[in-house]
């Protein structure tokens, strides 16, 4: 499933409005934790305020410090966050999984059956 800015950014803003800040920020640090590249040369992307809202891009930003995972030789910026593309995705997939189904979109539902059954 090709999951759009928007729509990411709409599975942010459920994740921090279901879970809370603080432990969305706890959630990021233990998930990024596990993350392990298996690509040899890895690409940042750019989460933006814009798309994810202030409240998430500021639990994904501490998430990041708290898993030492902070890319140091970015320009500080609040309305962005930098992250590998790998992480991003491996983020999306366990936030789907952790949120409960009650609260994703109806375009999300199928994306987390089949993560749930490991298709």
């Amino acid at each position: 499933m090709t999951i759009t800015a928007p729509m990411e950014g709409e599975l942010w803003k459920i994740a921090v409005s279901t879970m809370g800040t603080e432990p969305l920020q706890i959630w990021v640090a233990e998930t990024l934790k596990e993350f392990v590249s298996t690509r040899a040369v890895s690409i940042f992307g750019k989460l933006h305020s814009q798309w994810v809202g202030t409240e998430a891009l500021s639990a994904i930003r501490k998430g990041q410090e708290l898993a030492g995972m902070t890319p140091w030789y970015f320009p500080e910026d609040p309305t962005i966050v930098h992250m590998l593309n790998g992480q991003r995705a491996f983020l999306l997939r366990r936030i789907v999984q952790a949120l409960a189904p009650q609260v994703l979109p109806q375009e999300l539902l199928e994306w987390r059956l089949q993560l749930d059954i490991a298709l």
